[in-house]
């Protein structure tokens, strides 16, 4: 069977990162390199994939950013997030935020190890959106095109990247069944919105 990506290369590339914006784990940067190859292979265009991989990162960055400003605390108490948003991790982020101040959303976005619970912590403490968007932005295009480019020179080894996106189809239907179980189990809950911190 056919990996996503080489039937539907947009939406592929899309929903994969958008689910990595709210923490699935796997790496954005996958996305980015197989933009690339997908461009090499005749499967997708430049200006396509570039829009597709800015919308589906910003989204997904988005997305977290409100899930933070929402729910706060009580996010962090649902098992699907636990694994990103640990407390040892959320104090390392808002000793990060001390550090940089509102800089450090454009310093995350090349330090996958913390980026998720940057941006979930940007929205919980009440950073603006307009000053995330601009900071997660900036930094979205400073590090796409490189790796896309990075990608695209690899791209002659297709068959070695069209084995490598088959693996990654199973991550994307776990992911889309994590985030419809966990909407269900929030508004099951009925979380209301945080305190301010």
């Amino acid at each position: 069977m056919e990996s996503i990506l080489f039937r539907w290369p947009y939406a592929g590339l899309f929903i994969y990162l958008v689910l990595c914006g709210l923490g699935f784990p796997a790496a954005e940067e996958i996305a980015h390199l197989s933009g690339g190859a997908l461009i090499a292979g005749g499967k997708a265009s430049w200006v396509g994939t570039l829009a597709v991989l800015f919308v589906g990162v910003l989204l997904g960055d988005v997305l977290l950013f409100f899930f933070g400003r929402r729910y706060g605390r009580r996010l962090l108490l649902l098992r699907p997030f636990r694994r990103f948003l640990r407390p040892r991790r959320m104090r390392r982020v808002r000793l990060f935020f001390d550090r940089y101040g509102r800089r450090a959303v454009f310093v995350a976005r090349f330090l996958p190890t913390i980026r998720s619970a940057t941006f979930f912590t940007a929205g919980r403490i009440g950073m603006p959106l307009e000053r995330f968007l601009f900071w997660n932005g900036l930094a979205t295009l400073l590090s796409v095109p490189p790796l896309v480019a990075l990608g695209y020179f690899a791209g002659d080894r297709i068959e070695i990247v069209r084995r490598i996106l088959s693996r990654i189809d199973l991550a994307i239907a776990i992911g889309i069944a994590i985030g419809i179980a966990s909407v269900v189990l929030l508004r099951r809950r009925g979380a209301p919105q945080a305190r301010p911190s």
